[in-house]
């Protein structure tokens, strides 16, 4: 064996032993493969040429071993290019096309084109043995072509990959790896230009030289600088088999070297897909890839950065990255570490999450009720927009806001105290007010609970819902019983005054009879007679009285006719004189010429008795003068009244004023209101000017207050004034007594002192008079002897037979019967004194009836039924 044959087996072992060290170390890896690819093809080469300068080689064998040496010399170039493309972070060239038809389809042409003999043309035997000759042919001249832009290509990129910017191992790698290419390609590829172009023998001894140089660098790089020194060990294999992330290695240059079994389950890849891939290929498109490509690559550390990937179909994955530098022992960078994380069942929850919140949001939103929470200060921290229907206020003017601010001063401590209950742990129920934003009260109903945080109280959660309308109509309904057991009471207490009216009357009725017939029988000088005046004069107040008390107890009837308001005044006048005290002055101002005024007696008597009231009583602690005015008023055509016409008139007003403590706008506004009022409780019922109100509206009038806090007060009331063609002018009634002729008078009543005195009343005017205590006796007495009795005389309320149900009775048997019906009291008795059915002769009398009276009506009523 001879020495050069040596040489190229020493250097074909070396290579072999090489490869197949790199194939288990990174075989993986791009840069892995094509460096045993590129020592495989080195060591091919060296076995041929081994051969071929064997002693015992003969000419037979060469063009086979031509054929094998060919293998290597002609896929070598390729090789070494790819190998740097793949060191130098290029992999993606691997995945273009054209890659397939430079790298592996020319090779091949030229591959066939030896096998063929038009590359080696012939052989020869040399003194270190045989050689193949280079023909003169296209085929070797492309093969050169090809080879030549191989070696300088791979210089070239080597050469500006060396010149970057790395970290010490890395960039020491790349300097060894650019040299130990340029020392042994470019002295092969100067051989073989020599060898095609010239003719020339080629230096057998390169091709051993050259692999052994290029081997030589690579072991330096590994056990210096640990060159591909990616893999992990054992151990962390097996951690990193086994956790939960997907894990990716990458080189320096960003070409993912291992995935782990998660990552490649995460984006449906296997390990042979991914390895030798750069990492920007598996981020997605939806976002700015380049930018992000350069922060796993070149940029700093970071964790849990949200990015998307691309699968293997293509789609997109959210992932949680965490991106970190390996280093060794020196701290020199040997690799990335990407972390990757699978968002896709977390961005799942989140949407649901966020659906669910948004559901809820919506619901709390937009829910009847006010939903409100509290931190442990009473501060608001969340309030639902239903607050601006509520309260007028929008959520972001209350939050951080004090709660109580809200509520109702009057209930304020109540609150207070329930929301300290709550932080204690209670939960609270409860109905309170709150001030809107207008500061209008309203009415609400709250319910509490305490919000807790992992068993710790933070604050207050509740709700608001609106319950003011329901207040309102509890507090109507409650006012509206109270109206009701009021007008209850008012019945009860006019029904009691109209039975007092009646006992009254029949008490009065003698008292006037025989007080009246007294002074018919004294003579005009005698000293009684002023006694027995005082005595009438007080039975016709008394009568008054009764019929004031009959007017309070809605039993009469209203009669709106011209009054003359003097009269009224000076009664009323003369009734308020009684009850005040000696602090209050009374004085008036009355016109003897202001004219009639169009009302029923009664009311007008009345309201000026209210407010003369009312008066007194604001000046009862510190006395004043209360005084009274009338007077004939005609507003001016410019002039507007609330509550007139414009431009109507006259009117009568009627003004009280007093010198009391005064009003407050916001009493006057209220002060006609029914059961309102300023005093005490026990002390008014708060109708007196509510009634006297209703009263001047029936009236078809108006009632006017003017009042300042410590200036009194004055109340005007403004009447339609009675025209002048309808002024009463009172006639004298005649005192000349009607006298009888003999007729005969059944009297009936319940009462004797009244019988006895109406009995010898009428008997004095020269009458008949048959007495009978009740209905019954009456009754049976007329059907004895109808035909004798000339008139009914009857009182209408008797227990038995009714005064009523009598004379319907007597009208069966005789109906042109003249009937009479007193009475005292009685709900169907007119609003006067006298009331007559023209087509029946029946008259309705009220007791106490006057003599003359009584004998005018007893005359009046038989000529008419004469008449008849």
């Amino acid at each position: 064996m001879t020495f050069l044959s040596s040489l190229h087996i020493l250097s074909m072992a070396f290579g072999l032993v090489l490869a197949v060290h790199v194939t288990g170390k990174d075989f993986r890896s791009w840069t892995g493969r094509w460096c045993s690819i590129l020592i495989v093809c080195f060591s091919i080469w060296n076995g041929g040429m081994a051969f071929k300068h064997h002693p015992l080689s003969t000419a037979e064998l060469q063009p086979i071993l031509s054929s094998v040496n060919a293998i290597g010399w002609i896929f070598a170039p390729g090789a070494g290019l790819c190998f740097v493309l793949a060191f130098t972070g290029r992999e993606w060239i691997f995945r273009t096309k054209w890659f397939w038809a430079i790298f592996v389809g020319l090779p091949g042409v030229l591959l066939y084109q030896q096998f063929t003999g038009n590359i080696v043309v012939r052989h020869e035997l040399k003194p270190f043995g045989w050689y193949g000759v280079f023909g003169d042919t296209l085929w070797a001249y492309l093969f050169l072509l090809y080879e030549i832009v191989c070696i300088v290509s791979l210089l070239g990129i080597s050469w500006q990959y060396a010149r970057r910017p790395h970290s010490g191992p890395r960039k020491t790698q790349a300097r060894i790896v650019f040299f130990s290419l340029l020392l042994s390609a470019i002295p092969i590829t100067i051989n073989t230009a020599l060898s095609i172009v010239f003719g020339a023998t080629s230096v057998p001894e390169l091709e051993s030289i050259f692999m052994l140089i290029f081997c030589c660098g690579i072991v330096y790089a590994m056990s210096r600088y640990r060159f591909l020194d990616l893999t992990p060990s054992l151990a962390a294999e097996s951690i990193v088999a086994n956790m939960p992330s997907g894990m990716m290695l990458l080189n320096k240059d960003g070409v993912l070297a291992i995935a782990n079994e998660q990552a490649m389950d995460m984006l449906g890849m296997r390990q042979g897909e991914m390895a030798g891939r750069h990492i920007s290929e598996f981020l997605h498109e939806d976002q700015m890839v380049e930018g992000l490509r350069n922060d796993i690559v070149h940029g700093s550390n970071f964790k849990n950065r949200e990015i998307n990937l691309r699968t293997r179909g293509g789609d997109s994955l959210p992932v949680s990255m965490s991106r970190s530098v390996m280093k060794d022992y020196d701290g020199d960078a040997t690799g990335i570490v990407c972390l990757a994380t699978d968002l896709t069942y977390a961005k799942e929850k989140e949407r649901l999450l966020r659906e669910s919140e948004e559901k809820y949001r919506d619901l709390v939103e937009n829910i009847n009720e006010v939903v409100y929470s509290l931190d442990e200060k009473g501060r608001l921290t969340y309030i639902n927009p239903r607050i601006r229907t509520l309260m007028g206020y929008h959520p972001e003017e209350l939050l951080g806001r004090d709660f109580n601010r809200l509520v109702h001063p009057a209930d304020l401590e109540e609150v207070a105290k329930r929301f300290r209950d709550v932080l204690a742990g209670y939960a609270w129920s409860h109905e309170f007010r709150v001030l809107d934003k207008t500061g209008e009260v309203r009415w609400v109903y709250s319910s509490n609970r305490p919000a807790r945080k992992d068993d710790v109280i933070i604050g207050v959660q509740g709700t608001l819902m609106d319950v003011t309308g329901r207040r309102k109509s509890e507090e109507e309904k409650l006012r509206l019983e109270t109206d009701l057991r009021r007008s209850q009471k008012m019945e009860a207490v006019g029904t009691l005054a109209g039975g007092i009216a009646h006992n009254f009357n029949n008490i009065l009725y003698p008292i006037m009879g025989y007080a009246e017939m007294a002074l018919e029988d004294l003579p005009e000088d005698s000293p009684v007679r002023e006694e027995l005046e005082g005595i009438l004069t007080a039975t016709h107040r008394a009568k008054d009285l009764v019929k004031q008390i009959l007017a309070f107890s809605h039993v009469t009837k209203e009669s709106f006719h011209p009054q003359d308001p003097r009269p009224i005044m000076d009664d009323v006048i003369t009734f308020i004189k009684g009850v005040l005290p000696s602090t209050i002055r009374i004085e008036t101002r009355l016109d003897d010429n202001a004219g009639f005024v169009i009302g029923d007696r009664a009311q007008l008597h009345q309201m000026l008795l209210n407010l003369c009231t009312n008066a007194y009583q604001a000046m009862a602690s510190k006395g004043g003068v209360l005084e009274l005015r009338l007077e004939r008023f005609q507003p001016s055509s410019q002039e507007v009244i609330p509550g007139l016409p414009p431009g109507s008139g006259p009117y009568m007003r009627f003004s009280v004023i007093d010198t009391g403590e005064g009003m407050p706008q916001e009493v006057m506004d209220r002060i006609f209101d029914p059961y309102f009022t300023t005093k005490p409780v026990g002390e008014g019922t708060g109708m007196g000017l509510a009634v006297t109100h209703a009263m001047v509206e029936k009236h078809g009038g108006v009632i006017q207050v003017f009042s300042q806090p410590g200036k009194g007060a004055r109340f005007d009331i403004l009447l339609p004034a009675a025209p002048a063609s309808r002024q009463e002018v009172k006639i004298p009634e005649s005192h000349e007594k009607v006298l009888g002729n003999g007729e005969r008078i059944l009297l009936v009543d319940d009462e004797a002192a009244v019988r006895r005195v109406t009995k010898r009343a009428l008997e004095r005017l020269g009458y008949v008079v048959v007495e009978a205590p009740d209905g019954l006796t009456a009754w049976e007495a007329f059907q004895q002897a109808p035909d004798s009795v000339d008139l009914i005389l009857t009182d209408l309320t008797m227990p038995g037979l009714t005064g009523e149900v009598l004379a319907q009775r007597i009208r069966k048997e005789r109906q042109d019967m003249p009937i009479i019906l007193i009475s005292g009291y009685s709900e169907s008795d007119g609003g006067g004194d006298e009331e007559a059915d023209p087509s029946s002769s029946w008259v309705r009398m009220m007791k106490p009836l006057e003599q003359n009276q009584l004998a005018r009506i007893v005359r009046q009523s038989l000529d008419r039924a004469r008449s008849a």
